[in-house]
């Protein structure tokens, strides 16, 4: 089987734009900060069109880096938070992904990434454990708003 290797890049928000919004707080003036915590209001404003879902998707290390399929929601944005460390495989294109432009971002725990509608992606993959990933859309998207492909040459992220 022929694979398409991808190298993992630290997430930012230069080589992430064009897929979504980052979210962390590196840069970011607090709303409020006293002695016991600091509050950082409105990372991301995002306008849901029904009521929405919160879920969990969980990523084991025997996947082995490697992405099988592709998904993308024309009509939802998807916001993940994870709680451990994740690799993001997004790409943009319309009803087929644009290979070249695929990437394979780590993102760190404590950060979050909201995908924008018609882009490319994968579950969130693991490189050393299980983590658990927060997944919040509209809470019909897995049903109306899901294209999913089977990849010719998958996908397989390296260090």
């Amino acid at each position: 089987m022929k694979y398409i290797d991808l190298k993992i890049e630290n997430i930012n928000n230069e080589n992430s734009k064009e897929f979504g919004v980052l979210l962390n707080d590196r840069n970011k003036k607090p709303s409020y900060k006293d002695n016991s915590y600091s509050y950082i209001n409105n990372l991301s404003i995002n306008e849901f069109t029904e009521n929405i879902s919160f879920s969990i998707v969980k990523s084991y290390k025997s996947a082995n880096g490697i992405v099988p399929t592709l998904e993308y929601h024309k009509n939802t944005v998807e916001v993940l938070i994870p709680t451990g460390d994740i690799v993001l495989v997004l790409a943009k294109g319309l009803d087929v992904p644009d290979i070249q432009t695929a990437k394979a971002l780590f993102l760190k725990n404590g950060d979050g990434f909201i995908i924008n509608p018609y882009i490319w992606h994968y579950a969130p993959l693991t490189i050393d454990r299980v983590v658990n990933t927060f997944v919040i859309f509209n809470c019909n998207t897995s049903v109306s708003d899901l294209f999913k492909i089977e990849l010719k040459n998958k996908f397989k992220i390296k260090n």
